[in-house]
């Protein structure tokens, strides 16, 4: 798609433009908060978090784990789409969306499989600090927000750099 392209669809389809304007500003909005809380919260104590008990040899299985979830999704998604889907067009939203869920949740899954599996007995919660279904919702949209200018950064320089 060429820039006038881009243009000439922007300006007939204004939606897609002022969801990418909320989450830009979102985005910064969140991380100022995070920011400004972050530096009245510093401390110097332990962090609440304690280190993983899990070896070298099981963190490396857990790796290629991982990996081989990423290829087998992505073959499963691309063989449902050729069997499926209009093969000359590119994929639709949905097919990506699933796409993505397929291996958010199967890595989702591998990690939380890893983790407990290699808890030590007297360990207790993950963080001590206990939230409420919202406050986690609202602290968890907050730091996604939060991340998303360090993802564009990122996606940038990675498209510079190929």
């Amino acid at each position: 798609m060429t820039p006038e392209e881009l243009q000439a669809y922007l300006r007939d389809h204004p939606a897609p433009l002022f969801y990418g304007a909320f989450l830009f500003f979102g985005s910064l909005v969140s991380l100022f908060i995070l920011a400004n809380f972050l530096r009245r919260r510093r401390r110097l104590e332990a962090p609440a978090v304690g280190t993983w008990p899990i070896g070298g040899l099981d963190f490396a299985l857990f790796l290629v784990a991982l990996l081989l979830w990423f290829i087998l999704s992505g073959a499963v998604v691309s063989t449902l789409y050729q069997q499926f889907g209009d093969t000359e067009s590119p994929p639709s939203a949905l097919t990506t969306v699933f796409g993505g869920f397929l291996l958010q949740a199967g890595m989702l899954y591998l990690f939380l499989r890893f983790r407990f599996h290699y808890r030590k007995p007297e360990e207790g919660p993950l963080s001590p600090q206990l939230f409420s279904l919202p406050a986690a919702m609202l602290t968890g949209l907050a730091c996604c927000l939060a991340s998303l200018p360090v993802v564009y950064a990122v996606g940038a320089g990675w498209n510079l750099f190929l």
